[in-house]
Parts: structure tokens; sequence; C-alpha cells
């Protein structure tokens, strides 16, 4: 493969005979000053720039017009002026165009020359132009092959058998053409009738991605056109909480029964001499509180081929369930006591550092997943499988997990609390406070402060005056284990201190017993969009995002998917904070060892990477600027007019253009 500018892995340069003509270009194109700093310093300083500034740079040569060219960052440039104007985005064929486009609305069409770097050796711009093209057959080995996830039709499941056998043991099921009969299986294919029926509403949309400056806003008919346009490596992915604000759209689906029907009698094993005894099964018991002060718990989902969310552990320790509409998705699940390969969190679970974007990490860690399968501990397996049109697929509590959507894929999913995870529920909502997520940024809903008291007072209250089918009540006795249950305090290092709980993995005919207590501790990925209303948390993310800082390997350490880069893949991190970043579905837009010891390390067997972090990188300029006897106060906080860069230049730039 062939970047289409000439652009080449640093690591071709060690068996290249044009080695120094490659070098002499970026010193030439670059000019004696920015010559010495890397590309992700570079991209970092162009991202305080405005679009009139990075116009009169791409000038200057054909290296920085290469650089300032760069899409993302007129996808910035765009959502900065869409968001500060409260408007929504109409995408042409690339960000650049659609900013011409904004500026010019009159004329036809806008014609960009092609400027070649032929030779020009970046890992950093290789890497994300190939995660931006990846195609899973080429690139990612046996991405097709696996189907861990036990595959029930409907006709075959009831509801008593998922919850005995998949949602008490916690494990991952999919059950084949459950959605089938929704009218949403027909209607939501036809574009047409859904921009028919938000319009009728003026319904906007939000969607966000990891690597983006800022959440975007469009109409359902601009953000159809966008997925199935763009090509970029993390897309704007739309995750929209309030879409049942259109009738229509509301009226063409249902909960499936396995999450709807109430006082279901089961009779489960709860203690290890094996005793069983009378258990009431009710679902959806956050729908107690109210559906304005419940925490955030439906979406509609819907993204381009090749876009997903990265692993993360769904929000408040809520189980969910997904339907895909249209198109295909990929899953990936890791067990509660595993982290995946190229995941760091911290021992809060309150950060996650996770790769920038889905192709990234299939092709930085892939090879580590595929080992991962071999693991002599079968319990510590991954598992994979991918859901067609119209299957259901049950997400447990606990479990890390990534989606990847196969083609253009639009989807709904709920994440509920029911008796069989309100112990595991109740523990995380009143000792990870700062962690709820789903409620912080609507004023009628409880607040993480009192939302455990409240929760349970409402458990109580619904118990009491429980005597009717109709109420979702849980036994006072049942309920009082559950209370219990979660005021334990365990030591994840003391096994035998803790209850257990059965695991089932679908490739053994044994059961796999693992402490259900570990997962209190599992870190936990929340909502986007309850804190990206924070300017200054955005502004952050953003220097964050775009400071992508990626290791550079040479050709003589090759990655198994180097696929003839001369073995250049370096890996990408990015962190994450749990309580402040992405949104609170199953499937996080919006990334492996027995965690009971992780402390912030990388997962066993990943390759080594660093947080992209602006404080460090600032830091790096700043020794830069002042090695060149520059002012560091005036040169790093650049900002975004052409006067301000004309100062820097006036304080000892030396250029070498050609």
């Amino acid at each position: 493969m062939s970047h289409p500018l000439g652009v080449v892995p640093e690591g071709n340069l060690l068996f290249s005979a044009d080695a120094k003509k490659s070098l002499r270009m970026r010193y030439d194109g670059l000019g004696s000053f920015f010559y010495r700093m890397t590309d992700e310093q570079i991209i970092e300083l162009l991202s305080f720039l405005d679009a009139e500034t990075l116009i009169r740079l791409s000038g200057a040569s054909r290296v920085f017009h290469m650089f300032c060219t760069l899409d993302f960052l007129w996808r910035d440039i765009v959502l900065t002026i869409c968001d500060d104007a409260h408007q929504s985005i109409k995408f042409d064929t690339t960000w650049r165009q659609t900013y011409y486009r904004m500026r010019q609305p009159q004329k036809e069409s806008f014609s960009f020359p092609v400027v070649r770097v032929d030779g020009y050796p970046s890992g950093f711009l290789f890497k994300q132009w190939l995660c931006g093209n990846i195609r899973f057959e080429r690139d990612v080995p046996h991405f097709y092959k696996h189907q861990d996830i036990p595959r029930i039709p409907l006709e075959e499941m009831t509801v008593e058998r998922f919850v005995e056998e998949f949602e008490r043991p916690n494990r991952p099921v999919i059950i084949r053409n459950a959605a089938a009969h929704w009218p949403a299986m027909q209607k939501w294919k036809d574009d047409a009738y859904l921009i028919n029926e938000c319009e009728k509403i003026q319904k906007t949309f939000r969607a966000t991605s990891a690597a983006a400056s800022r959440a975007a806003t469009f109409s359902m008919k601009d953000y159809l056109h966008y997925a199935t346009t763009v090509k970029e490596e993390a897309p704007l992915y739309l995750f929209e909480r309030d879409f049942a604000q259109v009738p229509a759209l509301k009226a063409d689906f249902e909960v499936p029964q396995f999450f709807r029907e109430q006082n279901l009698k089961t009779a489960v094993s709860t203690k290890a001499n094996g005793e069983t005894q009378c258990y009431t099964h009710q679902p959806d018991l956050f729908s107690l509180l109210g559906e304005g002060k419940r925490p955030d718990y439906r979406w509609m989902v819907i993204g381009p081929a090749s876009s997903g969310s990265l692993f993360h552990i769904d929000p408040n320790m809520t189980n969910a369930w997904n339907v895909s509409v249209r198109g295909r998705k990929k899953w990936i699940f890791y067990p509660p006591t595993r982290v995946p390969p190229g995941v760091q969190r911290s021992e809060d679970g309150a950060d996650v550092t996770v790769p920038i974007s889905t192709s990234e990490w299939l092709l930085t860690f892939w090879s580590y997943h595929l080992e991962a399968r071999h693991d002599p501990d079968v319990s510590q397996r991954p598992l994979e499988a991918i859901a067609e049109e119209g299957d259901l697929f049950f997400v447990p509590h606990g479990w890390w997990h990534m989606v990847v959507n196969l083609d253009f894929n639009l989807a709904l999913t709920q994440n509920y609390v029911s008796t069989s995870n309100l112990s595991d529920v109740l523990r995380f909502v009143r000792d990870k406070r700062d962690q709820v997520s789903g409620v912080r940024d609507r004023s009628e809903a409880i607040q993480p402060d009192h939302l455990y008291e409240e929760f349970v007072a409402t458990l109580q209250q619904e118990s009491a005056n429980g005597d009717s089918s109709a109420h979702k009540a849980i036994p006072a006795e049942q309920l009082a284990v559950h209370v219990a249950e979660s005021r334990i305090e365990f030591d994840i290092n003391r096994d035998e201190q803790a209850p257990t709980n059965v695991l089932k993995y679908p490739s053994e005919q044994s059961l796999e017993v693992l402490p259900s207590t570990r997962r209190e501790n599992l870190p936990h990925k929340s909502n986007t969009a309850q804190h990206q209303r924070s300017q200054s948390a955005l502004q952050a993310h953003r220097r964050r995002k775009l400071m992508k800082t990626r290791h550079h390997y040479s050709s003589a350490t090759p990655n198994s998917n180097s696929h003839g880069a001369g073995g250049l893949l370096p890996p990408t991190t990015t962190t994450k904070k749990a309580k402040r970043v992405h949104d609170d579905t199953d499937e996080q837009d919006s990334s492996s060892c027995d965690n009971s010891d992780i402390s912030g390390e990388l997962a066993q067997g990943s390759q080594p990477s660093r947080r992209s972090k602006h404080k460090k990188a600032r830091n790096e300029l700043s020794a830069i600027f002042a090695s060149s006897g520059i002012d560091s106060a005036t040169a790093v906080t650049t900002s975004d007019t052409a006067a301000d860069v004309a100062e820097v230049d006036n304080s000892g730039f030396s250029f070498s253009f050609f």
C-alpha cells in the first residue's frame, strides 16, 4: 500500500537508498526551526491556528502544504465554527471542502491541487492514513473466523431460560431474529422515511469522536450523507439519547420480552451447598425512579463502516441489550477479570487509556488478541461474534467489549438494572459516585451524591406496596439480601472472602467459577454528552487528542500486521477520563491480564505506549523554543491570528524552503 501523497514510514529509511534525500526533504520543507520538532509537535502547533493562517502557511513549501491540508485539522475548525454559531453541519466530501463550502456556498465545486511529497518520512502520518483505509479481510488475519458466543433462535429462547442461563450467570448471548417483527426493521432502511419523520419536529442529532475537538450537530439527512461519504480514521459516531422524541421512531420498536416481563419466579442456587430458593426476577429497576430522574439508558446509534467503539465497560454496572437494525457488528469481549491488550486503567478505574480508533487497535494489538485466545485458562479467553440484522445481543455487566461496524450501521441499545445485577449496581452507585454517569447534564435527574439513597428508598417503598402484579416489587427479604451484598467490603486480593458467581464459557462444557466481587474494582466508562458542555474540558480534550503521540518502530522490529510498511505500525494511546469522555452506551463512541493487581500498568503482552498528554508536549516545545533563544511564553501560546504567527517569526525563525 502506498500513501496518496508519497509519505513513507520512518522505518523504511533504514533500507532505503534515498534516505538522505528524504531527510533533506524534511529539513528543506520545514526549515531549521520546525525540522527539530516531531510531526506530532508540528500538528499541535497548527491546531492553534485559524483557517486563514493555515491557508497562508500552506504556501510556504510542499511539506507545509501537506501538514496544513490534513483533514482532521479542518474538521476541528468546522466543528468549532458550527458549535459557536449553534449551526448543524452540512458535510461535503472532505472537511476542507466543507469549510470552503461554508464560506462560498454559491460556488458549485472546488478543485484543490494534489501536492506530493514523495519519500517524506513520517510514521505518524502514514499510520493515520493506514487506519482510515483499513480493510478487515486484508489487514486483520482471521477477523471473520471466530464465533464464540452462543447464537440461539428466538423460538428456542424463553424468558426463564434467558434469565437462568445468561443474565444471572452474566454470560453474553445472541438471540437470533429477536427484533425481526419490529416495524423499524423495514422502515428504517429507507433513508427518506427517517429524514421525513425527523424533519417533522426539526430534530437534530449529536455525534462525537475520540479524535474530534467537539461534538457535532447534524440533521438526520446531513448525518446519513456524512456517514456514507466520509473516509477518516475516527469518524463522528452518532449516539442520540432523545431519538424517541420523534413519535414515529418511538412507535417502530418495542423493548424485547426478555427485558420487560415482570414478577418472573425462578429457582436459583444461592449457597455453596447447592440449596435453592425462590427468586423473583424484575427488569429495568431504574424505571422506578421516573423517566426524567433515572440515568440515561436508551440510544439510537449510527456510524459508517469501520467505525465503532473501543474497549469499555458499560456505565453504572448495568447490563445492556443491542439490536442492529441496519448492517452487521463485530463484537469482541474480554471477561471482567482480564484487561484487553492495549488498554490501561488507573487503580480506581476512573482513567482508561485506549488507542484513538478501532482501526488502530486492530492493526496494532490484534496479534496479542489472537495469543489471548489460546490462554491455558479458558475463563480468561476473549470471545468474538458477529451480530446480523435483527439479532439481539445481550451485553453482561462488567465485561470489556469493543464493537466494529462491518457495514453502515444503525442500531438501538438500552442499558438496564434487573435483580440479576442489582447488588453490583447498588455497590457501584454507593462507592463510585464520582464515576456515576448519565445524570450530570440534566438538572431534573437524581445526582450521583443522592442516587444510591433514593434508589434504595424507592425499591423499599415499591416492595412494601408491591402486592399487585403490576408493580416491579422485589420481596422484602430478597431486597434486603441485595442491599446487604452491596454494603460488603471485599479485599480483592483475598478471594476466599468473596462469594462466587458461576460464569459459563461456550467453548467448555464445565463451569468456571470467578469471584463476582472482582467486578467492583473494574474501570467504568461514562457519558460524553454529560460533560462536553464544559468548554474548558473540551479544549483540554482537543489538545490531547490532536497530540496523538505515536511510537516509531523501525523495520528491524516488524509488526505482524505491517503490510509492507517497513515494519512501522506504532501504537497510539489517548487518555480517556471515565467520568468525562464517552457516551453511556453498551458499545462505547465513546478502548490482558487479571486485573486484581492492575495499577495503571499496560495489560500483559501489549506493546509499550505513552499517553498523549498536552502538558508533556508543551514542555517539549518550550525546551525547543528555549534552546533557540525564543520566549516560550510568547511562542507556545500562539493564538489563532496571523499577527501572532508573525510575532513568533520575528523572534528568530530561520527558514530555508524550497
